[in-house]
């Protein structure tokens, strides 16, 4: 592949490139019924936003291609299904959408790699 080959030494073209391809892949192995059925809003580990803004189509998605990858939520505020969403290494972790009830605000989290916490972030649930 002639991308990886040009960026081979720079992760940002590394990372770049792994979502080109998993961008590729998912419109491929979708139906059509499928296709815009919930927005993603993205979040490539190390590179962290102050906060993510979400209604209730809306999902949270983080990626680290080379670690194992843990976001946790306050247990007694959490606007998802779980307070604890993981994911190994390669694979995207979804939130979901906010849970019925969810009261728009702000809510705290915490992402880990390989269980060693690495920042922190927030989600602005809105109506």
């Amino acid at each position: 592949m002639l991308l990886s080959y040009v960026c081979q030494s720079s992760l940002t073209c590394v990372i770049f490139a792994s979502l080109v391809f998993c961008f590729i892949r998912a419109l491929l192995l979708r139906s059509p019924e499928e296709v815009f059925v919930l927005a993603d809003k993205r979040v490539i580990v190390g590179l962290f936003p102050d906060v993510i803004v979400l209604t209730s189509a809306d999902q949270a998605e983080w990626v680290a291609p080379s670690a194992t990858l843990r976001v946790e939520f306050d247990p007694k505020r959490c606007p998802f299904a779980s307070n604890v969403l993981q994911a190994p290494a390669g694979m995207r972790l979804l939130s979901g959408p906010p849970v019925v009830g969810a009261k728009p605000g702000a809510y705290k989290y915490r992402v880990s790699l390989n269980d060693v916490v690495i920042g922190t972030g927030e989600i602005l649930i809105r109506e």
